[in-house]
């Protein structure tokens, strides 16, 4: 997912957490893990930005704090792998595996990356990072001792299925990893089918997020909108992903329905209310339809993208889809 607004604020706290270490004095500075030593076990993994990471042992104490890469661990290993998990990861209208990391030790509070005190504490024998993380943060955890993988921040179902076989191969479950990209594809060929069936026009759905230049033309978003077999009213008013949404955008697109990604069951926050009842946006169909959707649909960025398509296509053409039956789709 490709943020601006979070790559500057990354860039700023990578920097002032570099600066600390630097004020801190002599014998009191922050713990530093001993260089990897050359073992038996160990492997070489190339990253997303062309690294050569030195993994010295399969690892047990893996760090993401990122809800997107703690979904797709959980779809090769057990949790008793992962030392850290976001606090979104615990959120279950958030998250696919919130019953999953009950157990798992720390949590990272930041949605932006991962905090200094946590990586310390933890003693991660891998980190794992996307791409929108700071050069300087990646140094900072380098600097401690720690093998860091940078994956792609997905904005496609192809890129998810990249990182979870770069994923395999940083911790050693590559089978799984195929495993895992054969069941997703199966699941998501038997929506396609199920969806081929709906004849007549398109319907425009639009999404109201609090990350307003998330979900245009050319994101994850986007793409999931055209699985589920409907214009993506972002898209449509001509807003790439990364561009700002305006109201005179959203009066552009006309849509039919509007999507209020929710974070607590029965919930639409009170920004999403009072951005919806904005007289400029009285005369449009879509207010009269609003959908509200659990975020781990929304801002689904794992191998369960199959279950954000079903959500999204229910919300436009009714119960389609029963999803009574969702479960984390994992490689073993």
């Amino acid at each position: 997912m490709k943020i601006k607004a979070f790559k500057r604020a990354i860039g700023v706290l990578g920097i002032l957490s570099l600066f600390c270490l630097m004020l801190l004095p002599a014998g009191c500075g922050l713990p530093k893990a001993p260089a990897p030593a050359r073992t038996k076990e160990g492997y070489y993994v190339t990253d997303y930005q062309g690294n050569q990471v030195y993994i010295p042992h399969k690892p047990q104490r893996i760090l993401a704090g990122n809800v997107a890469v703690d979904t797709m661990l959980l779809g090769l290993t057990t949790s008793d792998h992962l030392i850290v998990v976001n606090t979104v990861s615990r959120n279950p209208m958030s998250s696919f595996i919130a019953d999953y990391v009950k157990e798992v030790p720390y949590t990272n509070y930041s949605l932006t990356g991962i905090q200094l005190e946590t990586i310390v504490a933890s003693k991660p024998d891998l980190v794992l990072v996307p791409d929108w993380t700071s050069q300087t943060e990646i140094k900072m955890y380098q600097t401690l001792g720690y093998p860091v993988v940078v994956l792609k921040g997905p904005d496609s179902v192809e890129e998810i299925q990249n990182d979870i076989r770069l994923i395999g191969k940083a911790i050693r479950e590559e089978e799984r990893a195929d495993t895992l990209i054969r069941r997703m594809n199966e699941q998501m060929e038997e929506v396609e089918n199920r969806l081929a069936q709906v004849q007549g026009r398109r319907p425009v759905g639009l999404i109201i997020s609090r990350m307003s230049t998330w979900g245009g033309e050319g994101s994850l978003f986007d793409e999931i909108c055209h699985l589920s077999r409907i214009k993506n009213g972002i898209a449509e008013a001509g807003i790439a992903s990364g561009q700002e949404l305006s109201k005179e955008s959203v009066i552009k697109a006309r849509p039919d329905f509007f999507i209020v990604p929710v974070s607590r069951k029965g919930d639409i926050s009170t920004f999403h209310k009072e951005w919806l009842a904005d007289p400029a946006l009285s005369h449009l169909e879509g207010v009269h339809h609003i959908v509200p959707i659990p975020n781990r649909y929304i801002y689904c960025v794992n191998q369960n993208i199959p279950y954000a398509i079903e959500a999204i296509a229910n919300a436009a053409y009714g119960d389609l889809f029963d999803m009574t039956d969702e479960h984390l789709i994992r490689g073993f």
